[in-house]
């Protein structure tokens, strides 16, 4: 599989579609979000060929945001200029970034981080296949039910999972197909639980970037009063360490989401003047025959935050673009100016605007290749590093390796469904 690209124009089409939802594809209704680009903008040019587009707003699964990418699509045709932005939304961020880090191929296959030649939607594939796997026993459960289950099984959940399929032979093959159909992402999801640290008041641990995350772990503690001459329980949480726990699952899922987020921004939206610049820098040194003394330990903010970054890397062997904002001739030998100039290769040739709502990112149609080709680059970044693993020595205080199950960080770069 290669990585296809698609015009401003194709990128208008499939927002458009994209917002409009379930629609008649082939005599069979189908969730436009669902399914391949192209199958989108063809749904798109057979409503135009039929002028149907307007009056199909009311109709809408988002009105609002088919009427204005509408608006938009109309104004490009006109030759006006545009600032409406085209979503793009990652398929099923929880299950990816698990696939990723495990470098997992059979699970990732199942969301889009490595192509299948189509648009893949896991919860509905693992559902019918849990279905094929039932054979006479049934299941009285949707999609939305195994989604919601599913969701919340890979962050560390046991309720919801309960709540929807029961504690018999339905609930059993939930796990049996989870374990079977995305092993690498639901075995690293049960390694995650282990982390928690018995009677720890906190968890804390530090992403590439330099961000920083405190897990306070808070605990019911029950007194009684007397409240007009009767005694009445009160509860009040206080910072108190218990023997289990399941928050740190999400929790460190969603610090690694936060911090993909902010990789995209960086490498999005950059300083062109100052990309140029660190390159000029990275160019120099390289060519320099003999090593250049640098400003470490002088005092200067831009050395010390670079230093913390650098180490970072060195622990979770993913590189931040946030090191571009700190480089300069002076401080440039502390670190591989190869390894810099390398990451600088990877971004767009010129810098967009990008909005970000959790998991779904907005750009202008012109730059919806690079959108996608930025998130096939961080996520392909992940999984050649030791983030998760690195985590987990910041974590428990001892030396964890993580156990991936192949390398699958070159075939992610090709990925044409990570986003859509």
């Amino acid at each position: 599989m290669t990585f296809v690209e698609y015009t401003p124009t194709d990128y208008l089409m499939i927002d458009i579609a994209t917002n409009y939802g379930d629609a008649d594809l082939g005599g069979k209704i189908v969730d436009l979000d669902k399914v391949n680009f192209e199958e989108r903008i063809s749904w798109f040019k057979k409503q135009e060929r039929a002028g149907t587009l307007t009056a199909l707003i009311t109709s809408a699964d988002k009105p609002a945001l088919y009427f204005a990418g509408l608006l938009a699509y109309n104004d490009m045709m006109a030759g006006k200029t545009i600032g409406y932005p085209i979503s793009l939304d990652a398929c099923s961020s929880g299950l990816q970034l698990l696939a990723t880090m495990a470098n997992c191929k059979k699970s990732a296959l199942r969301c889009g981080v490595v192509s299948t030649g189509h648009r893949e939607d896991a919860y509905s594939s693992l559902f019918e296949t849990m279905k094929e796997k039932a054979g006479t026993l049934k299941i009285s459960a949707t999609r939305k039910d195994l989604k919601n289950a599913m969701m919340k099984a890979l962050y560390g959940s046991t309720a919801e999972p309960e709540r929807i399929f029961g504690t018999g032979k339905a609930l059993e093959l939930f796990y049996e197909t989870l374990e079977e159909e995305i092993p690498g992402a639901w075995n690293l999801n049960i390694a995650i639980k282990s982390l928690w640290q018995p009677f720890a008041t906190e968890h804390v641990w530090t992403l590439p970037d330099g961000f920083e995350v405190c897990m306070t772990v808070r605990a019911l503690d029950v007194d009684e009063v007397l409240f007009m001459g009767k005694k009445v329980s009160v509860y009040t949480k206080q910072l108190k360490g218990t023997p289990k726990g399941r928050s740190l699952s999400p929790n460190i899922v969603h610090s690694i989401d936060g911090l993909v987020v902010r990789e995209m921004e960086r490498r999005c939206s950059f300083d062109q003047n100052q990309v140029k610049k660190v390159l000029d820098v990275c160019n120099t040194a390289l060519a320099r025959t003999k090593r250049r003394d640098s400003t470490t330990g002088r005092g200067r903010k831009n050395d010390e935050l670079l230093k913390k970054l650098w180490a970072n890397y060195v622990r979770s062997g993913f590189l931040s673009a946030r090191v571009i904002d700190v480089i300069d001739e002076n401080n440039i030998s502390m670190i591989s100016a190869s390894l810099v100039k390398n990451l600088i290769s990877t971004l767009p040739i010129k810098p967009f605007d990008m909005l970000t709502i959790h998991d779904c990112f907005k750009a202008h149609p012109n730059y919806g290749n690079d959108l996608r080709r930025q998130y096939n680059h961080v996520l392909s970044d992940l999984a050649k590093s030791e983030v998760l693993a690195d985590i987990a020595t910041q974590i428990t205080g001892r030396k964890k390796a993580l156990q991936k199950l192949g390398n699958i960080s070159k075939k992610i770069l090709e990925a044409n469904y990570a986003l859509s």
